[in-house]
């Protein structure tokens, strides 16, 4: 028995064996298979222009981000030059520059929002996105109109085949669809909608809104690419965005109740227009159309606060880059953009405040009460050239802008300024008759009534009275006539 169980130990090792031997023979005698011929490929370009402060991030690698929620666009928050807006706010404080003096463009066109209220979501659907670049500062002569930074987001290929999304968290619902029409068309459709208030309502939280602003939004993107003719193509994108925001601060006292509505929308159509030419240059052209609503407003117990502005906003950018040697690029282009708005203001000579105006939620309105109508129509035609040396590792920048081509026309249709009487209020002195009169000249920024005027010491005790008719009058040591400044809404409109 162990003879056999020998033998049949050396049998298996020895077959193993001339299995492991014959098959190294014939593997040795195969001939090694020829390798594949590679293709070569040559990929002639300009590379796109970066600015020198500029800070680029992909769509992908802002989702991985810690803190963006996979919204790629908050990103921005966490790179260097923006400071953080107080808790519960959506502006953008880029070095330290007002709000209004920074721009948000997407594909090269400009939109007046970057995220709904209280910061929470962007207003464009990070699906739809390739990238963000943030530029502090020191950005080129190719976009303007601006002191502070500048936030662009540039819009994805759309991906072959069909692709649906759905999302729903206790935030809001979106879904977007992408599909073929046809051999030369694809479409993506993609809508989304703030669920946090009636998710706060659902857990009984009646009290969220005394500390933190709950806003209601919703937003929607469509965009159709059309390949056109070899390295041409057409993309028809249309963009939509709208918050409402409700505030209230409660009183025993009905007269002190305090209340805030504000609304906001706007409303993007544009064609791009993209070529590539020969040696590498490029050809793009932007038209594009919208509209822009903003609403505000507050009332201290029923003394209203009011201001409405409706706003058309169109333009166009038309760029063609070129290259002159092999280091040196020459790019032309043509940036216009024009606004035509209608505002309506009611209220007190502080309250809407306007731009530079310290203001806070509650505070109580002043003893005038005043009412403005005012229409404005600016254009501005700016053609700009740069040139681009390319030495080495360095590349070194040139640019140009003529920004003197502009139209404005004003029209302030009415205004009215009266007094009026708290009974509750404590009486004061009445200025002099030399007190500082308001005028009908339009202001330096003609999107805005003009200011009419106030002491320029704000003590309490001291009142002015106000005229909205011109007339000349001198002015007494202790009072000045302010310069108009407009409102922080009105200003962003219509720059």
């Amino acid at each position: 028995m162990t003879r056999s169980r020998a033998a049949a130990s050396w049998t298996l090792a020895l077959s193993t064996a001339l299995l492991g031997f014959y098959s190294g023979i014939s593997a040795a005698q195969t001939p090694p298979a020829a390798p594949e011929a590679l293709s070569e490929v040559a990929i002639r370009g300009i590379r796109p222009r970066r600015d020198i402060s500029e800070l680029r991030v992909s769509a992908e690698q802002a989702r991985a981000q810690p803190g963006t929620h996979d919204d790629p666009v908050k990103v921005i928050e966490n790179l260097p030059g923006l400071a953080r807006a107080a808790f519960g706010s959506d502006q953008l404080v880029l070095w330290g520059a007002a709000p209004e003096d920074s721009r948000v463009y997407v594909d090269g066109v400009e939109i007046p929002q970057l995220f709904h209220g209280s910061g929470i979501r962007s207003t464009i659907n990070g699906d739809l996105l390739s990238s963000v670049s943030l530029s502090p500062g020191a950005y080129g002569a190719d976009y303007g109109r601006a002191i502070g930074g500048m936030v662009r987001l540039e819009t994805r290929e759309l991906e072959a085949g069909y692709h649906a999304t759905v999302d729903a968290s206790t935030l809001d619902a979106s879904a977007r669809v992408t599909g073929p029409l046809g051999e030369r068309m694809r479409l993506s459709l993609g809508a989304r909608y703030g669920l946090l208030d009636r998710t706060l309502s659902a857990v009984d939280a009646p009290d969220i809104g005394d500390f933190f602003a709950v806003p209601r939004y919703h937003d929607y993107q469509a965009k159709l690419q059309v390949r056109l003719r070899d390295r041409e193509s057409l993309d028809v994108v249309a963009l939509g965005s709208s918050d409402e925001l409700d505030r209230l601060l409660s009183s025993d006292d009905p007269a002190r109740v305090r209340t805030l509505s504000t609304a906001q929308s706007f409303e993007r159509v544009y064609l791009r227009y993209r070529r590539a030419l020969e040696q590498g240059g490029s050809v793009e052209v932007v038209p594009w159309f919208g509209r822009d609503e903003s609403r505000y407003d507050a009332r201290f117990g029923e003394i209203p606060a009011q201001l409405a502005q409706q706003a058309v906003r169109f333009g166009l950018r038309a760029e063609q880059r070129s290259r002159l040697a092999s280091n040196v690029v020459l790019c032309l282009g043509l940036d216009a953009a024009g606004t035509r708005a209608n505002l309506e203001r009611r209220g007190t000579l502080t309250l809407p405040a306007r731009e530079g105006d310290l203001t806070v939620f509650g505070q109580p309105p002043g003893d005038d009460d005043s009412t403005d109508s005012w229409q404005a129509t600016i254009v501005d035609v700016a053609p700009y050239a740069s040139v681009d040396w390319t030495v080495g590792p360095l590349t070194l920048s040139r640019g140009y802008a003529w920004t003197g081509i502009c139209w404005k026309i004003a029209d302030r249709r009415r205004a009215s300024v009266k007094r009026r009487r708290l009974g509750a209020r404590r009486s004061t002195p009445k200025c002099s008759r030399g007190s500082a009169r308001a005028t009908a000249r339009p202001s330096a920024s003609c999107c805005s009534p003009p200011r009419v005027c106030t002491p320029s010491r704000p003590r309490p005790p001291t009142r002015a009275r106000c005229s909205a008719r011109p007339r000349s009058v001198p002015k007494p040591p202790h009072t000045s006539a302010l310069p108009s400044r407009s409102s922080s809404r009105t200003h962003s409109a219509c720059k």
